[in-house]
């Protein structure tokens, strides 16, 4: 519409369009899997099975994000964006615990729900008004996403990082068996696992 800046209004599709690319390439790039193996049925299977373990993660993000598009559809813009400003710092919290699989799925799940609704809510307001609010949600993703994506990159190299250290420290180079340490560490892990289901039996390490 005339009423509204040009500048503003291709900057802030700009900005979508880009915020859509940051939300789906990790997915996609996950589910080709350029590694050669089987794409989408193992990508699958993964998912399932990180999902299982980490399902905590998915209800909070995906609650927020039921709550914003709820309250976007009821009318309270301003209750849904300060909302929508608190949904980074918990993704930003799931990306330093859950796995990176997980974390991709559930940006571009809460994005792109977030993005839609806005979307036809827009369709169906006057044409004269205000995109301003517009600008600042799609800035705000735009720069959130791509933190949450530089962010979940840092701490997925870190956790591979100290997987590979604690694989020389528990793994005998030569044989590629556990060592003393490692031995120790496994039955640990054992008994925590036997405790913690309540069983009656006992682990031994002979």
């Amino acid at each position: 519409p005339a009423e509204v800046n040009l500048l503003a209004g291709i900057l802030a599709y700009w900005m979508i369009e880009t915020t859509g690319a940051f939300l789906f390439a990790p997915v996609a790039w996950d589910v080709l899997n350029p590694s050669g193996m089987a794409a989408t049925r193992g990508w699958t299977h993964r998912f399932v099975e990180v999902a299982r373990q980490e399902w905590r993660y998915g209800v909070m993000v995906l609650a927020l994000t039921a709550a914003i598009v709820a309250l976007l559809l009821a009318g309270q813009a301003d209750y849904a964006r300060a909302l929508l400003y608190g949904l980074l710092p918990l993704l930003v919290v799931v990306s330093l615990r859950a796995s990176p699989t997980l974390v991709h799925v559930l940006i571009l799940a809460s994005g792109a729900v977030v993005l839609m609704t806005m979307a036809y809510l827009k369709r169906a307001a006057p044409t004269d008004s205000d995109g301003t609010q517009l600008l600042l949600v799609a800035l705000y993703l735009l720069v959130g996403t791509a933190t949450l994506q530089v962010l979940l990159a840092t701490s997925s190299e870190k956790r591979r990082a100290l997987e590979r250290l604690e694989r020389q420290a528990f793994v005998d180079a030569q044989t590629g068996l556990l060592n003393a340490a490692g031995l120790v560490r496994r039955l640990e892990t054992l008994v925590t696992l036997e405790n913690s289901a309540n069983s009656n039996r006992q682990v031994a390490l002979i």
